[in-house]
């Protein structure tokens, strides 16, 4: 073999062996970045609360020791009218509180959604009672109930 010929033989496997360790390194970056977009929804979806709607008025749910619920109802802040607990048994689930979420569009007066969130404290069962009324009129103005049973488990 002459010397050129080995100074061609030494260039051509240069590139093939650059070609086979970036495409390693390419394929080992596709797949751990797939990995972590994989990790990230799976612990997004274990760190949501259940949220439960007006579909949920009158059924029963079961959650465990520690776990937040949302209760999302419709609701419009422009007419005075506003969700209240009426009955719950704060030693078996807490209140968290409520949040008003106002449309997108910011159009005046169009109603929006109260967002209720609850933690199961220990186990046991209660009725979640809330009332769609206006406070200073008392419950003579109560237009709505939406009442759900909790089982607390351990």
């Amino acid at each position: 073999m002459a010397a050129g010929e080995a100074l061609t033989l030494g260039r051509q496997r240069k590139p093939r062996l650059v070609f086979w360790i970036v495409g390693v390194i390419v394929v080992a970056l596709i797949g751990m970045a797939l990995f972590s977009v994989a990790a990230y929804f799976i612990a997004d979806d274990e760190d949501m609360p259940v949220v439960l709607t007006r579909d949920d008025n009158g059924s029963t749910y079961h959650m465990d020791l520690n776990e937040e619920i949302v209760v999302a109802l419709d609701s419009n802040a422009t007419t005075g009218y506003s969700w209240a607990i009426d009955k719950l048994d704060e030693s078996v689930v807490a209140s968290l509180g409520s949040t008003y979420i106002t449309p997108n569009n910011g159009a005046v007066g169009q109603g929006g959604t109260e967002e209720w969130s609850f933690k199961g404290l220990k186990s046991g069962t209660t009725i979640l009672t809330l009332k769609y009324w206006r406070p200073w009129e008392g419950d003579a103005s109560v237009a709505e109930r939406f009442e759900i049973t909790i089982e607390v488990h351990d």
